[in-house]
């Protein structure tokens, strides 16, 4: 699977300690990006990873 900087930021840093919310507002601030931008663009990458097991 091919991952943007934002669905790699999230998949690096998920290590069960923080929600995929608090990922994505962290990823936001450290790009300096709107936090709705960061979650339309990871949900989906998240969603499949999901799907084919790779994330619980």
């Amino acid at each position: 699977m091919r991952l943007g900087t934002l669905g790699a930021g999230l998949v690096g840093a998920c290590d069960g300690d923080l929600t995929a919310r608090q990922l994505c507002a962290g990823l936001a601030v450290l790009t300096e990006t709107d936090t709705a931008t960061v979650v339309a663009e990871v949900l989906p990458v998240l969603r499949d990873l999901v799907k084919d097991g790779l994330l619980r």
